[in-house]
């Protein structure tokens, strides 16, 4: 449910270039990543770079504010993918186009032409252009949430199709499920042994698991996490609460954060999907 964007920081002179109405649709583009996307960088940080440079350069005092508000807003608020690799004496579009296929790109934003290749998972678009790329549709389906029928899908699945680039990059990642320490039992004991061991499989950079939920039952989710620490390499951190938790139940990365309806109980003892609901959500007040 999440998308990996690599930004031409030369799409900045082009907005400009293009007057009002492409500076209005990169401004725009810009504010709703904040909800779906995540930015590629290179591993040198190329792009926060040239993109500043970019951004100074604007004739605009209002257009370089909202521009670098923007962008500092995308760099703070969640994981980003940083693409490995020599990109020292490269044009940053022909590294992201070589690498994009690995790093499972969905969109190269970028000035010239716009085509969808063969054989590789992104798609390179002009922002002229920007509306007609599948990516596009598949974030106008993705708006209001991904429903998903009893039996459906399997767990994997699930998590891969919802949580896999949003923890692919992550260092932390929490979840808030009041319902893991208030009603510990039936299938939840089995979800929460598949998510963890999920994220051993698909997190590789990730450092800690916070969880929080209610106190009741958190003897035996803790007594759960000291069995599953043995497989994993980050650390499992268990927070109880006895008042304040949502009834919500959100899974989130570093900012950005998802509802996932019931919380780590997606699944039945089948290992297939119940239904219920995942959709975008800001960070839960508590």
């Amino acid at each position: 449910m999440f998308h990996y964007i690599f930004i031409d920081p030369k799409i900045i002179a082009e907005a400009e270039h293009a007057g009002p109405m492409g500076m209005g649709r990169l401004i725009e583009f810009l504010r709703d990543m904040k909800t779906d996307c995540l930015l590629a960088e290179t591993d040198l940080y190329r792009v926060e770079t040239e993109i500043g440079e970019h951004a100074r350069a604007l004739q605009s005092q209002d257009n370089r504010n909202k521009i670098k508000a923007l962008l500092e807003s995308i760099w703070k608020s969640g994981p980003l993918l940083i693409m490995q690799g020599d990109c020292y004496d490269i044009d940053l579009v022909d590294y992201a186009m070589e690498n994009g296929k690995r790093e499972l790109l969905d969109l190269i934003l970028t000035p010239g032409e716009s085509d969808k290749p063969e054989d590789v998972t992104w798609e390179r678009s002009n922002l002229t252009d920007l509306h007609l790329t599948s990516l596009s549709q598949t974030r106008t389906n993705l708006a209001c949430g991904k429903n998903f029928a009893e039996d459906e899908i399997g767990y994997l699945e699930l998590y891969k199709f919802c949580f896999s680039k949003l923890v692919r990059h992550a260092a932390e990642v929490c979840i808030y499920d009041y319902a893991l320490g208030e009603y510990w039992g039936n299938a939840q004991p089995a979800n929460f042994e598949w998510l963890v061991r999920f994220l051993r499989d698909y997190a590789p950079k990730l450092d800690i698991l916070v969880i929080f939920t209610n106190e009741k039952f958190s003897r035996d989710v803790q007594d759960k996490i000291n069995d599953l620490s043995e497989e994993v390499d980050f650390t499992i951190e268990l927070k109880t609460e006895e008042r304040n938790l949502p009834h919500n139940r959100y899974l989130g990365a570093q900012g950005r954060y998802l509802d996932t309806d019931r919380g780590v109980d997606l699944c039945r003892y089948n290992g297939r999907s119940r239904a219920c609901q995942i959709k975008y959500a800001s960070k839960p007040k508590c």
